[in-house]
């Protein structure tokens, strides 16, 4: 079996984003930090459906990487309501 690669740049705009959300969180809110990771994984979902096979990274089949994704993007999404809460001493 032939496994492709993706090309560096992918994993390049993998880490800008995440450094993004990152920043989000120190900038603004860690809610929009966490809703933008999982905008981020809506969007690996519909490329790794869409995109053809070594264009994005590859975990499992094809339709199982999605629903695994788009399963965490909307668990991060009920979750990010929490996200700034204050703490409770």
């Amino acid at each position: 079996m032939n496994i492709r690669m993706p090309c560096f740049a992918y994993y390049v705009v993998v880490a800008v984003w995440v450094v993004a959300c990152i920043g989000a969180a120190f900038l603004w809110s860690a809610r929009y930090a966490v809703y933008g990771l999982a905008a981020g994984m809506v969007v690996g979902a519909v490329a790794r459906a869409l995109a053809p096979e070594g264009a994005v990274a590859r975990i499992r089949s094809r339709w199982l990487d999605v629903a695994t994704l788009l399963a965490f993007a909307s668990v991060l999404t009920f979750l990010a309501r929490f996200a700034s809460t204050p703490p409770v001493l």
